[in-house]
């Protein structure tokens, strides 16, 4: 290398001198964090300036530059010992630290110990620099220590070292591809990263302990982070490679944080190969697991991992998985975090076996919540026991158990679940939202006795509603009582035991036998059992008057609350309250149609539409969609009782306003559909379809009556989407019977029987018998229609001959050509010559399609002489 020119010499000089002044300054602003963000600058412009190359400037420096490193890096050090760790801060007066010292050591022939000095300093400084993922720094300190590391290794060959010089190279050696094996790994260059663990692989079996365990740390670090982001094989590779390093080392020389660490890898490293989902992987999983056992006992983590890779395989032994559960629940230290965690286990039990995780939940409660005390931990797992058994209703040992444990808790807490807990088991609105959101509207114990009820197993539902009146319920209220009660009413007259019927109404509280619901059954009970009689008759009419006027007056004041204050009617009439009229009133007016008077369904109808109008906009669309489907059942029922009232209604203003309000519930129904076929199953799709044809067929019957002609061809449009041929014979009935506008009713029966042709393949029968109808109407009404309608039937009649399928009714054709020729005949008595040679034609062209041509040469020869052809 060319020597430094004078002029070159002094500017490093002066290099120098400004680094040994900038370093007097930098003490005093380490120990003022105010001065971070002008500090972090001053260390930026000067690091710049380093390091130096080997000249006389540095040489001569080299002492103070030493002193000057030494004393920085240990004023780092005890400020951030004493007041914190200082970030960027730190780790740039570190790095400036050891490339002061990196450059006194450079500059002349540093000596062995001074050498190991200086590399020690430059892997501290790359393991904090990284630890603050400051890569950058950290690679220019491994840069400079890389000279070090090699002038290390040469002087242990070249010198006759001592064996503990040779052992202490190793060691430093091992730490500094270590180090260079963090960075990579820091900078994402995995391919760099193997390359450098590599050279630490060969000599990772001479180091000692202590080395051993920090490489086995870092190597760790490596796997667990690519397990976080779910690179399985990357990280197995990588925690094998820690496990193996563990293993190389004597047991014994390890500390007391290696057992720990061991742990923390073999746990690592189960989840990994579970993750490979492959065969081999799978085993060497349950490998681990064993050894773990072997060597750590029956401690927690280790069953989680148990549990972890049984529930890896699809089909995994559920039984097995209820052991480990149970062993879990044994040993486990209840805290919040360990008690939400095996309830989750349990609950992937319950997707293997929903009896041994009901068994698992009992055991749960029995052996270790009821000593906790925690009346909240009790009354969750209760509740999501419940759930468990509504979910699994064909299991009845689930059910008996169920009763068992509702008589223990009843006996171990020696009062009634709280409210919440009590209305989260008759009325639930928030269980479980993590396994099943849907949840949220379940009932769990009135889901029960509804479905068996339903289902006509009055007893089991029976069994329900007792259970749901224990006395551990007592905080369910008064309502809740009552329905309860009322369900066990109803149980008992579906059985014909009207005994036990009057039994329940005697138990019942005041309020709840005065209800209208109530004293309506016991109505229907009295008439049953043949204790009917006059009075008996009056209290079912004052009866149904009542429930109907409750709901009449809910419904006003749930209204009226909202108009006056409409931020408050969640808090006057709650989502559950609105959720109860609506679905009450809806359900009671389909219960009670055959047997109450047609007007005082329709009131629990209007009652259940205000309500569900009430809801908030902004529930959830699934929500709005269930609400919006109720709406339109409701829709139904009211047009198919109006439509009913209208028919047997003999005073026309009565009967034209029960159309006019059935029209207006069509609307309702119309409006609502599309989003509802959006949505629906096929079975349920087809079922509303068929509703959409009853209401357009009872729409175009109220628009005919109320003579709303403009409104009849998009009804007959409509039609189309019902998907149901038998609609359109519907409307033709309904169209013939009108007494309309003759013009009306001739256009209108042509618009359905081309509707019907474009859609539907219709029997030759009923197409021949339209055609003969709207040619009765059109001959008088409009003869350019009747033209249309011959030629219509002649191409009909032709086609049908031609393909071989059931002919044109002969009758039919015969007639249509004689009343057609006679038409004729009369435009040839008015002189009307073109007129009646048009119909005469049509008329023999309608003729020629019969089998039989007699008709035919009939028409022909009387054509011929009207023509004065002889």
């Amino acid at each position: 290398m060319a020597p430094l020119s004078k002029a070159a010499r002094a500017e490093k000089a002066n290099t120098v001198t400004k680094l040994l002044t900038f370093t007097a300054e930098l003490s005093a602003q380490l120990q003022d964090p105010a001065s971070d963000p002008s500090l972090i600058r001053d260390l930026e412009r000067n690091l710049e300036l380093l390091p130096f190359g080997p000249n006389a400037a540095v040489a001569a420096k080299h002492q103070e530059l030493d002193a000057e490193g030494t004393r920085i890096w240990n004023l780092v050090a005890r400020v951030e010992r004493d007041g914190g760790d200082r970030g960027r801060v730190g780790c740039l007066a570190r790095t400036f630290a050891f490339l002061l010292l990196d450059c006194a050591c450079g500059s002349v022939r540093a000596s062995l110990i001074n050498m190991v000095r200086v590399l020690k300093v430059g892997l501290k400084c790359s393991r904090h620099c990284l630890a603050h993922k400051e890569t950058e720094l950290g690679l220019r300190v491994l840069e400079r220590a890389a000279q070090h590391e090699s002038d290390f290794a040469k002087a242990v060959d070249d010198l006759a070292t001592s064996s503990e010089d040779k052992t202490l190279y190793r060691r430093l050696s091992t730490s500094y591809f270590m180090e260079r094996t963090a960075l990579s790994w820091r900078m994402f260059r995995f391919d760099v990263a193997e390359h450098m663990y590599s050279k630490v692989a060969a000599m990772v079996k001479d180091v000692d302990s202590n080395t051993a365990e920090n490489i086995a740390d870092l190597l760790y670090e490596i796997g667990r982070e690519r397990l976080e982001k779910k690179e399985y094989a990357m990280a197995n590779t990588w925690l094998e490679r820690s496990h193996s390093v563990l293993a190389s080392q004597d047991l014994e020389r390890l500390s007391a944080e290696a057992g720990e660490l061991r742990l923390c890898v073999l746990q690592a490293s189960v989840k990994a190969l579970l993750g490979l989902e492959d065969l081999a992987a799978t085993a060497r999983a349950k490998d681990l697991i064993t050894l773990l056992e072997t060597d750590y006992g029956d401690k927690l983590v280790v069953s989680l991992l148990k549990l972890e890779s049984l529930r890896s395989s699809p089909d995994f032994d559920g039984d097995d998985y209820y052991r480990v559960v149970q062993q879990i629940i044994g040993k486990l230290i209840l805290t919040e975090s360990s008690f939400k965690m095996v309830l989750q286990h349990i609950h992937h039990l319950k997707d293997k076996s929903v009896d041994l995780a009901c068994r698992a939940l009992d055991s749960l409660m029995v052996k270790r919540l009821f000593e906790s005390e925690n009346d909240d931990w009790i009354e969750k797992v209760f509740v999501t026991r419940l759930w468990m058994t509504v979910s699994a209703t064909e299991t009845s040992g689930n059910t008996q158990s169920l009763v068992a444990l509702v008589n223990e808790l009843s006996s171990k807490l020696q009062k009634p679940l709280s409210a919440s807990a009590t209305h989260a088991s008759q009325i639930v609105r928030d269980l479980n939202p993590s396994r099943r959101p849907e949840a949220n509207t379940l009932q769990l114990l009135w889901k029960l006795i509804e479905l068996n009820y339903t289902q006509g197993q009055f007893a089991a539902a029976e069994a329900w509603c007792k259970l749901a009146l224990h006395k551990v319920f007592e905080n369910s209220g008064e309502l809740n009582a009552a329905k309860i009660s009322r369900k066990l009413i109803l149980c008992s007259l579906s059985r014909e035991d009207f005994g036990s019927a009057k039994i329940i109404f005697n138990q019942m509280s005041d309020s709840g036998r005065q209800a209208p619901m109530t004293r309506y059954l016991m109505f229907k009970a009295s008439v049953r059992s043949g204790d009917e009689d006059t009075e008996s008759k009056a209290s079912n009419s004052e009866a149904v008057a009542s429930i109907c006027k409750l709901f009449e007056g809910a419904t006003v004041q749930a209204k009226t609350s909202r108009r006056n204050d409409p931020a408050q009617i969640d808090q006057l009439f709650s989502i559950d309250e609105l959720d109860w009229f609506s679905r009450t009133s809806y359900n009671l007016a389909l219960e009670s149609c055959a047997d109450w008077e047609g007007s005082m369904v329709l009131k629990l109808l209007h009652s259940c539409i205000g309500f569900i109008d009430l809801y908030p906009s902004d529930m959830p669309k699934d929500t709005i969609l269930d609400l919006s489907l109720r709406r339109m059942f409701c829709d139904f029922l009211a047009i198919s009782l109006l439509i009913a009232l209208a028919r047997s209604e003999d005073n026309i203003e009565k009967q034209l306003q029960y159309y006019l309000t059935g029209r207006a519930h069509v609307e309702g129904f119309r409006a609502r559909i599309p989003d509802q076929l959006t949505r629906l199953g096929p079975g349920s799709r087809e079922d509303l379809l068929k509703k959409l044809g009853v209401v357009l067929a009872f729409d175009f019957e109220a628009a005919v009556r109320l003579k709303s002609w403009d409104s009849l061809e998009l009804i007959i449009e409509e039609c189309a989407a019902a998907n149901e041929p038998r609609i359109y014979e519907t409307l033709a009935d309904i169209m013939l019977s009108s007494g309309g506008p003759s013009a009306t009713v001739v256009m209108t029966l042509q618009n359905i029987i081309n509707m019907t042709a474009q859609h539907y393949p219709l029997s030759i029968d009923k197409i021949s018998r339209w055609i003969r109808c709207l040619f009765q109407l059109a001959v008088v009404q409009d003869t350019h229609i009747a033209e249309q309608l011959l030629d219509q039937a002649a191409r009909v009649a032709h086609d049908t001959r031609l393909n071989a399928t059931p002919p044109y009714p002969e009758e039919e054709l015969e007639w249509l050509s004689t009343t057609a020729f006679n038409r004729g005949v009369d435009f040839y008595c008015a002189s009307d010559d073109e007129s009646c040679r048009r119909w005469a034609e049509k008329a023999i062209g309608v003729a020629g399609e019969m089998s039989e041509k007699r008709v035919r040469e009939v028409l022909m020869d009387k054509f011929l002489r009207m023509s004065g052809v002889e």
